[in-house]
């Protein structure tokens, strides 16, 4: 499933964390960025 589908209501209608509403569906965003940023920060640190 694409991104912009896990994000919309009308494709992502899951009943558990990571589905339902906008906190929800949002949380999957969140995850995936604050994961992706930490090998980031040991290649090159940005502050």
């Amino acid at each position: 499933m694409s991104l912009i589908k896990f994000l919309s209501p009308f494709y992502n209608r899951r009943k558990d964390g990571w589905g339902g509403s906008d906190k929800g569906r949002f949380r999957f965003l969140a995850e995936t960025s604050h994961r992706s940023a930490k090998p980031c920060r040991m290649i090159c640190p940005c502050s």
